[in-house]
């Protein structure tokens, strides 16, 4: 499981952009 953190801080990225797209 090497691409499990990997994973999740694209996801993180994701939910960040898709929250600062979505306030602004």
């Amino acid at each position: 499981m090497v691409d499990f953190h990997a994973a999740i801080s694209l996801k993180k990225h994701n939910i960040i952009c898709f929250l600062f797209v979505h306030t602004h």
